[in-house]
């Protein structure tokens, strides 16, 4: 489920503290729309949570199926790679956008690591 993916992301960002200072200054949030599901992240004052968004409150907004968002949010892909092949549909500000992508980058090593120990199917 994408649920317990995001789970692992915010698990991931958690076990890595360095990367949310960066966002210390922004206020960030992320809309993932997968199937009939959606979920909402919110970047505060340093902190990453699970919100209950509407579009309208989005900053970001990135719709696809859950391998998709899977391959995304391991950092397998590129955001922005994805939207020009069609694999992810994206909304949102270039600026956001690269923000939103450099994170799941920098991420990548830390959800590599915590997928080894909760393999999703």
């Amino acid at each position: 489920m994408i649920e317990e993916i995001v789970h692992q992301f915010i698990e991931a960002v958690n076990i890595a503290p360095h990367l949310l200072p960066l966002y210390a200054q922004k206020e960030l949030n992320l809309l993932f729309k997968c199937e009939e599901k959606q979920i909402g992240l919110a970047i505060f004052q340093g902190q990453l949570k699970i919100e209950e968004l509407q579009f309208s409150d989005a900053n970001v907004t990135i719709t696809g199926s859950k391998e998709a968002l899977k391959q995304l949010l391991f950092g397998e892909d590129k955001l922005l790679l994805m939207k020009k092949r069609n694999d992810l549909s994206v909304e949102g500000r270039y600026r956001d956008l690269l923000q939103v992508e450099a994170l799941f980058l920098l991420t990548k090593f830390r959800m590599q690591q915590l997928n080894s120990s909760h393999q999703f199917a």
